[in-house]
């Protein structure tokens, strides 16, 4: 099962990114991301035409044909029964595959150590190909899917069930999270080990930096010599932030030359003037236009496939203003969509992108239970929510002021542990 799911993941992101990104949509219901499986990924004979007299090939039939949705409903039993399974966990009901439905033979798939076990591999597989690796992150990721009334929020020792859910966080990072971080297998219903706390551990402390950059707001094309002879912690700088805004491609071209990688960001006012360091900015629609527009901001200027964009939160919001920040990123990845859909209207090659946050370690926390975001941005300002310590699984964290002025510029310091998103 895990050499399949291992392969199928491959296959979706390498040769079927719409698929996959649909896939792990969580808006998307279960009766179209069936039909989108069998439409655009199987597509099997019985949703294809007569061949074509000159080609002699077949092509799709609209999605409303009668043929198709015959064959849509069809694999919507099936899909049906797999979500009830999935959706039983503790039931061990073994569900047997006929060999014309899914290729299978006579193979007999135990819930909890096959269905289950594969779909959330699935997951873990999918997040670390997004540049997801902490096993904390990863571990949480599964715990909120099992625990959807949790909307997020962290164990505490408070909780009734503290006991019982701290002991399924350590199973699911044992027996799932760790084997596939370390390329092993493991027995999915074994238990910890005697040794183990069944207090879940605190995410380990950030290892030091091993990278320094510089964030720039503007065009750095006359300062690029100076950058390239700047040190910060006994490092020269090897990555520039810079806005996609006014971000062109000479600059990245120069950039590139002087052999310093480039990390994008989008943040901006919005159309009534309101800007991220207002928690008025910070809505699912506003979300939608920011993602539509910094991807398309990013092809533009030549940003090559899977690099990130990171989009700022730059205020310190409350518990009580978390939900906001969620309905914001879930707005970007909208925008994501529709920027993929724009590039199909336009006749020309989508680039895939990840979608990284800059924020307080609350934000971060939050967005990483989240799933949406892939990479993590820290700001600097101690007084933050979360924010006296560097957050641990951090993509770049800004390690200073801007001041004084360096190459007659107040240049942001960051530093990175060598996977920034630069390019």
């Amino acid at each position: 099962m895990d050499a399949q799911i291992d392969f199928l993941v491959k296959e979706l992101t390498a040769s079927y990114r719409q698929v996959h990104s649909l896939l792990m949509d969580s808006r998307v219901t279960w009766e179209a991301a069936s039909d989108e499986v069998v439409y655009s990924f199987e597509t099997p004979g019985a949703i294809l035409g007569p061949p074509d007299p000159v080609t002699g090939r077949r092509q799709r039939l609209p999605r409303n044909n009668p043929s198709v949705q015959q064959v849509f409903m069809q694999r919507r039993t099936h899909a049906g029964r797999a979500l009830n399974l999935y959706l039983q966990p503790t039931q061990e009901t073994d569900f047997a595959f006929g060999e014309q439905e899914f290729g299978f033979g006579n193979e007999t798939l135990s819930l909890g150590s096959g269905l289950r076990s594969g779909i959330e591999s699935l997951m873990v597989r999918s997040a670390i190909r997004g540049g997801t690796t902490d096993e904390n992150q990863l571990t949480n990721l599964i715990l909120f899917r099992r625990h959807p009334e949790r909307n997020g929020r962290a164990i505490s020792r408070s909780e009734p069930d503290f006991q019982q859910v701290s002991q399924e966080w350590l199973r699911i990072r044992e027996t799932i999270v760790r084997p596939i971080l370390q390329g092993s297998h493991s027995n999915p219903s074994a238990s910890p080990t005697p040794t183990q706390t069944p207090t879940p551990r605190p995410a380990p402390g950030q290892p030091p930096s091993t990278t320094s950059g510089v964030e720039a707001a503007g065009n750095t094309m006359r300062i690029i010599n100076c950058i390239t002879r700047l040190v910060d912690q006994g490092r020269p700088i090897s990555f520039v932030v810079r806005y996609l805004r006014d971000l062109r491609r000479a600059e990245a071209a120069a950039l590139s030359s002087a052999g310093i990688k480039i990390v994008s960001c989008y943040e901006a006012r919005s159309s009534t003037g309101v800007s991220p360091t207002s928690m008025a900015y910070f809505t699912r629609a506003q979300g939608q236009h920011d993602g539509r527009r910094g991807f398309t901001q990013a092809q533009a200027v030549g940003q090559p496939a899977e690099k990130p964009v990171y989009f700022a939160v730059d205020t310190d919001p409350t518990v009580r203003q978390r939900q906001a920040i969620l309905d914001y990123f879930q707005g970007v990845r909208d925008g994501y969509y529709q920027y993929l859909a724009d590039m199909q209207a336009q006749g020309k090659r989508a680039v895939t992108y990840a979608i990284g946050v800059y924020g307080s370690g609350c934000v971060l926390d939050w967005s990483a239970a989240q799933g949406i975001v892939t990479l993590f941005w820290q700001a600097f300002a101690p007084g933050w929510c979360n924010n006296r310590r560097v957050w641990p699984g951090a993509n770049i964290h800004t390690s200073g002021r801007d001041q004084p002025e360096r190459c007659r510029w107040r240049l942001g310091r960051l530093e990175g542990w060598g996977n920034e998103g630069g390019w």
